[in-house]
This record gives C-alpha cells, sequence and structure tokens, in this order.
C-alpha cells in the first residue's frame, strides 16, 4: 500500500495498478488503447485461461449455445468460443479493438456499452 492506495496485481496478465483508479482516466484510456498490441504478448497465456473459463461455462451449460462477452477487447475469447461450436456476440468500448474483431476476425462485435448491445442480442437465434 502507497498513500493508502493498494497496489494491485491480475492473476492472468501479471497486470499491475492502483486500487481504486481515477475512473474518468482509466474510461478513455479503454476506448483508445491499442488492445491487439496490448494482448499479443500474452495470447497463449491467455488462450490457456480462456480455454479453462469456457470448459467452466460448458460444464454449466451442457452444451454449447450462445454466448455474449462483454469487455471483449479484441475478440480472444470469443474466437476460442466460435471455434468450440459457440454463437458468439461481443461489445467492448475500445473502438480500435472491436473494429479488429469485426475486419480481422469476422467476428460479431459492437462498439460500446452493455446497453448499446440490447437490440444485437435480441436478433441472435
Amino acid at each position: 500500500m502507497i498513500d493508502g492506495v493498494r497496489i494491485v496485481q491480475c492473476r492472468v496478465c501479471d497486470l499491475t495498478y492502483l486500487n481504486p483508479r481515477d475512473e474518468a482516466e482509466i474510461a478513455e484510456r479503454n476506448r483508445t488503447r491499442d488492445l491487439v498490441a496490448h494482448f499479443a504478448p500474452m495470447a497463449r497465456r491467455q488462450r490457456i485461461h480462456f480455454e479453462l473459463r469456457l470448459a467452466k461455462i460448458l460444464a454449466i451449460a451442457g452444451r454449447p449455445g450462445r454466448l455474449l462477452d462483454v469487455g471483449c477487447a479484441a475478440g480472444a475469447f470469443l474466437t476460442l468460443a466460435c471455434e468450440r461450436g459457440w454463437k458468439t456476440v461481443g461489445v467492448d468500448v475500445n473502438t480500435l479493438a472491436t473494429a479488429y474483431a469485426r475486419e480481422s476476425l469476422g467476428l460479431d462485435v459492437v462498439t460500446g456499452t452493455l446497453g448499446d448491445i440490447a437490440e444485437q442480442c435480441r436478433g441472435m437465434k
């Protein structure tokens, strides 16, 4: 702890950050950061983590179905889910990441918030 602010580290990607954070600053950075480049060095480790997460979801769901990834970034989890037979939709506030997911990976991804995706999800069959 430094000056009453905790320093925490993500168990998945080792990102270290202050908690609490300046939410306005974080929100702006999340909208503009190059998440494709940010996550590229950890892609193998991230995929292993996502495989475990998807296995847990499958254990609950029983079979692949529809999956919504809120905060999907550049679509790595959605890509794996599609490979495993899930019908997916993602949403993220990051314009660069969602454009990459749509244009390079062919994923169904919306740039915005959970509120922005309600109509998109109603159309999933």
